[in-house]
């Protein structure tokens, strides 16, 4: 899934989850200081590259999840996406201090 969160580019996977009588949605990619993705397979297809070419090789899983009250699945994403915002500048900070290849963040 792609969408745009304060003009970047989200990929990240989407899942509604029911949990007892409740349901939440959760948005989970996997982490690198080149991507980000809702794709295991992208993940481990660029840490073999970054390897074999001698780059960082860190990696991360991030899910972020909110409950799907009654403003439904709307609201709920407009949640996520503002704490997604909000907190996405930190989690940039670390992958580019851990050696990003050109110093800047990966497309969160």
């Amino acid at each position: 899934m792609i969408t745009a969160v304060n003009g970047r580019n989200l990929r990240f996977s989407r899942l509604k989850v029911k949990k007892g009588s409740a349901y939440e949605l959760v948005y989970y990619g996997f982490r690198n200081a080149r991507m980000t993705t809702g794709s295991l397979i992208s993940l481990r297809t660029d840490l073999v590259k970054s390897m074999v070419m001698g780059k960082e090789t860190e990696n991360a899983f991030i899910r972020f999840s909110t409950p799907v009250t009654s403003g439904g699945i709307v609201v709920a994403e407009g949640t996520l996406k503002e704490f997604i915002g909000e907190t996405s500048p930190f989690i940039d900070e670390i992958f580019v201090k851990s050696g990003g290849d050109d110093g800047k963040p990966a497309n969160l």
